[in-house]
């Protein structure tokens, strides 16, 4: 697939968002559960780059299926779906990223119902992930600039 519609300086800073909130996040998973509930910023905090990580890859996702033309992404549980239709993610990674769309809701609009025991349980398993969807929508635009293929950088120039 050509991703030379592609905004490289999008997906660049999506990507890194994601990638930097991942980092913190993961600092915040490695803390004992006792540890992580007796600072209520370690809730705060980590609540924000949840939600920062969640709409940083949903906000790529829409941009790789707007400007490679994929189809519809009307809400953010539908960006997943298109990616995975589209086999820039697995399976696996797309089951896990609807999960993450669904889930980005609670925090957003029923922040009440969010206790900070439970975040500590999802950043165990959902923190990884992020960083899965990353990983594969990376690997979807290397495969795509490998010399010889359509949209890399070596194209036309006899060097395959």
């Amino acid at each position: 697939m050509d991703t030379s519609s592609l905004d490289r300086r999008v997906v660049r800073s999506q990507m890194g968002q994601v990638r930097r909130s991942v980092r913190r996040l993961a600092e915040l998973a490695a803390l004992p559960e006792k540890e992580f509930l007796a600072d209520p910023d370690n809730f705060a905090i980590a609540e924000h780059h949840f939600r920062r990580a969640i709409e940083a890859a949903m906000d790529l996702g829409r941009h790789l299926i707007a400007r490679l033309a994929l189809g519809s992404a009307e809400e953010y549980a539908d960006v997943p779906r298109v990616l995975g239709e589209s086999r820039i993610l697995s399976p696996e990674t797309t089951t896990a990223a609807l999960q993450l769309a669904r889930l980005r809701s609670r925090p957003v609009h029923l922040y009440w119902q969010v206790t900070p025991a439970e975040l500590h349980r999802l950043l165990q398993t959902q923190v990884e992930p992020l960083e899965a969807f990353c990983t594969e929508v990376q690997a979807f635009m290397d495969a795509d600039r490998r010399p010889g293929q359509a949209g890399s950088d070596d194209e036309g120039t006899g060097t395959e």
